[in-house]
């Protein structure tokens, strides 16, 4: 018998995590639970995917995100360390420094995901506008595990500068290949 590859596996693991979690009584009864997945762009686009971590309200905080292509492919990442900041600032520097790489790169076509639908709010229209087809939308954190982790690592460090990442850490690719396969998660 071959042996199973990890898709195979991580599918295997993904279709038994479902089994348990059905029989389970649903622990927060006002609210469904429901399937979130990382969301592909759509072709010929870029997904941005920017998140904060923050040890406090205000607390150090950093700033993390990642392009990858309508197939999941890692295209670029970034962090940085921030500082002192709220929560809401940090999302706001998240996003704004992924759209800046994103038209220093001439990403023209951005797609971009973020947890925080206040920072939604905020941003500028005109921003959106400016010579490019750049939309901004909600994604629920369960889908955002990447973006995540690289504002993780930005909190934890002291750097201020931002790091761009051409390649992945190896930390990253398990969530990598997760999201390209369209696993879910369970959003209780």
């Amino acid at each position: 018998m071959d042996r199973p590859n990890n898709v195979q596996i991580l599918q295997n693991v993904r279709r038994l995590g479902l089994d348990i979690v059905s029989t389970l009584p649903n622990i927060a009864s006002h609210q469904p639970r429901r399937l979130v997945a990382w969301v592909p762009p759509p072709h010929m686009n870029y997904a941005l995917n920017t998140d904060d971590s923050s040890f406090g309200n205000p607390g150090n905080a950093g700033i993390g995100g990642i392009f990858r292509d309508a197939t999941g492919t890692w295209v670029l990442g970034y962090f940085s360390s921030i500082g002192v900041s709220n929560i809401v600032e940090a999302e706001l520097k998240a996003i704004l420094f992924g759209l800046q790489i994103a038209w220093d790169r001439k990403y023209m076509r951005i797609k971009c995901y973020t947890d925080s639908t206040h920072a939604i709010d905020l941003i500028s229209k005109d921003l959106l506008s400016k010579g490019w087809s750049a939309t901004i939308t909600h994604l629920l954190r369960e889908g955002n595990e990447v973006a995540d982790s690289l504002a993780k690592k930005g909190a934890a460090g002291g750097d201020t500068n931002l790091q761009i990442l051409e390649t992945p850490f190896a930390e990253l690719n398990s969530f990598l290949l997760v999201d390209a396969l369209g696993i879910q998660h369970l959003r209780l």
